[in-house]
């Protein structure tokens, strides 16, 4: 999937374009992506942010920003507080099916 990147404040490059593609194949791989939304922006004098937009099908949206200097530091920030967001999401999901599976399990054995 192909992500959609806007640029506010200076020129997008083709290196920022391909950094920007790198991350949101890598989230891609662990969580399917209905669309995915890069903001790149310069707020003042040498100063950026960096926002993802992800919606995702099972995960719902995934928002993050990161502020600072460096725009590609930016972006590998920025995608992994939302590859950290899919974490914590799946691990919540993956606790629920072992409730269920302990619950079973305890009815079978009062039976």
């Amino acid at each position: 999937m192909t992500p959609v990147i806007h640029c506010n404040g200076f020129s997008l490059t083709e290196a920022l374009t391909a950094a920007v593609e790198s991350k949101v194949s890598k989230i891609s791989k662990r969580v399917t992506l209905r669309s995915c939304t890069t903001t790149l922006e310069k707020i003042a004098d040498g100063e950026f942010r960096a926002h993802y937009e992800c919606a995702a099908d099972d995960e719902g949206v995934l928002n993050a920003s990161a502020h600072g200097k460096d725009v590609y530091q930016l972006i590998n920030e920025a995608s992994d507080k939302v590859l950290r967001q899919i974490s914590d999401i799946q691990g919540r999901h993956s606790h629920r099916t072992n409730r269920t599976q302990i619950h079973e399990r305890l009815t079978e054995e009062e039976e």
